[in-house]
């Protein structure tokens, strides 16, 4: 997984004891590049079968689905240039403390989330509402559910 909650785990195997990371760690940022929707030829479009299934939870909550056509400006792609979904893993005592025990990812990751923490998902969705992105466009990204 390349995520947040993950790159402790990763640095713990990489022989940081996790002490270490508990005490020193103050923030983690993952990042990934989706498809930028081409601002000329998007509009919203009816999805297959198979992505009404895919992403029926979001589109039941509104979450246009949108798609580039394709023109002169985006050379026949639907999509120009990328923009990044991120999140940020603020660790706070109670991750510190969850940290040093060794706890994996799974674990920092709920415990993150009840602390505020959102998933880069959420991004993908925010920005696929604002139309900056499609659900295409970032459906290979890490979703964690």
């Amino acid at each position: 997984m390349n995520d947040a909650p993950s790159a402790v785990t990763r640095l713990i195997d990489m022989g940081v004891p996790s002490h270490l990371v508990g005490a020193t760690v103050i923030a983690i940022l993952a990042q990934r590049l989706v498809r930028r929707l081409c601002p000329e030829c998007s509009s919203e479009v009816e999805p297959s079968h198979e992505e009404q299934l895919m992403f029926a939870p979001w589109l039941e909550q509104k979450v246009p689905f949108r798609d580039g056509e394709g023109c002169r400006h985006c050379l026949g792609r639907g999509y120009r240039g990328r923009v990044g979904v991120c999140e940020v893993l603020l660790v706070n005592r109670r991750l510190q403390a969850e940290i040093s025990k060794g706890s994996d990812d799974r674990i920092i990751a709920s415990v993150a989330e009840e602390e505020g923490y959102r998933p880069m998902w959420w991004d993908g969705l925010a920005k696929a509402g604002d139309g900056v992105t499609s659900l295409r466009g970032w459906r290979g990204s890490s979703r964690r559910q």
